[in-house]
């Protein structure tokens, strides 16, 4: 968002520059007769014309910004259902056990061999995505990640990740 800031606050101080610099014009017109009023008055609309569109590009990359912004978040949700899901399932498996004793970093550090799964092991199949069958039917297709992505206009490490919870990755 400080980016937008900035964009905003430059958008303002040219559209306050061009106003200061039509009226400086018009006042300095108003000396010399009416032949040079017709041209600062000209010079004033064409400045609006400029400021005018400059604040419609400044709305379309805001539009543009908002549009990211509003994918990274649908990420992110994705993302925390994911985690609250494998929060419940853990807790499902080993109850009270987990809370019983606490344990240092240390001793929960995941090892290699904990992070690739050992063949023959169960994948999460449950998962609920809102286009995991979209993700899986393109990636039946032999796409890559990035042009799935691309196409359903998603992350490509959600697509990564969906991959990977259904064995597929």
């Amino acid at each position: 968002m400080d980016g937008f800031n900035t964009i905003l606050f430059v958008a303002v101080v040219t559209g306050i520059v061009v106003v200061i610099i039509a009226l400086f014009g018009m006042a300095r017109g108003g000396r010399s007769g009416s032949r040079s009023e017709d041209g600062s008055l000209k010079k004033v609309e064409d400045s609006i014309k400029e400021a005018d569109e400059a604040v419609e590009e400044l709305n379309k990359l805001a539009g543009n910004v908002m549009a990211e912004l509003e994918g990274k978040y649908k990420e992110v949700l994705f993302l925390y259902n994911l985690i609250d899901e494998k929060k419940q399932e853990l807790y499902s498996q080993y109850g009270s056990k987990a809370a019983e004793k606490p344990r240092s970093a240390e001793s929960i550090r995941p090892t290699q061999s904990a992070i690739k799964p050992k063949p023959g092991t169960k994948q999460l199949k449950n998962i609920h995505h809102p286009m995991k069958n979209e993700i899986l039917k393109l990636h039946e297709q032999r796409l890559p990640v990035a042009d799935i992505a691309k196409t359903l206009s998603i992350g490509q490490g959600e697509v990564s990740l969906v991959l990977e919870l259904m064995g597929r990755g």
